[in-house]
């Protein structure tokens, strides 16, 4: 039988990590109307399939409410988790790539300023290199950087792993992309394509 245990273990890990997020500041009025966000769910993220099981999201709403404050009039919530789940295709000496997306759709009238609350209420631990992304889009605040999760997998040597944190803010929506992958690579490049598949325009 082959042993799922890594898999599940580091993707526990990532999601517990928002377990215990504190609540944050509440969203001032809106400085005027703006179309509803809309999501989507496409079946991959780039080469990493949709987890789909509602199991890999089962910790969404601890996620979901430290969100929610941040828009005024919340009209839709979002959480899926993306990462390949046929035992066939993963390695299990190597891990896995994961990528996890939470947002909530709603009225944002300072994006930027949203950005920063946010980054305020989620505490990751050993975050580091928080910094823009200088091509977000015009009216999109991003800010993307580096957090340490603890594996707990006595498989691996060092249970350390990084992690690619981003979170976002724009007119009709407010989010949290975290990605994953073997080894720890920097993914903040990887994050604009993902965020526009799924946050799509109009």
């Amino acid at each position: 039988m082959i042993d799922t245990r890594p898999v599940r273990a580091g993707l526990v890990a990532t999601t517990l990590l928002l377990a215990g997020c504190a609540g944050a500041k509440p969203a001032g009025e809106p400085a005027g109307p703006s179309a509803p966000a809309r999501f989507a769910t496409p079946a991959a993220l780039g080469d990493v399939p949709r987890a789909g099981d509602p199991h890999w999201t089962e910790n969404r709403e601890a996620q979901l409410k430290v969100l929610r404050p941040l828009v005024a009039d919340p009209t839709a919530d979002y959480a899926e988790a993306y990462m390949e789940t046929d035992p066939a295709k993963i390695s299990f000496s190597k891990g896995t790539p994961v990528i996890h997306v939470r947002a909530v759709a709603g009225t944002v009238a300072d994006p930027h300023g949203t950005v920063e609350r946010l980054i305020a209420a989620m505490p990751f631990p050993a975050m580091s290199d928080v910094r823009p992304l200088d091509d977000a889009p015009g009216g999109v605040a991003v800010r993307c950087g580096a957090a340490t999760e603890n594996l707990s997998d006595s498989h691996r040597s060092d249970p350390r792993e990084t992690l690619t944190v981003c979170f976002w803010a724009d007119s009709g929506s407010v989010g949290l992309y975290m990605h994953r992958v073997p080894g720890g690579a920097d993914r903040r490049a990887d994050f604009l394509a993902h965020y526009a598949s799924v946050r799509p325009a109009g």
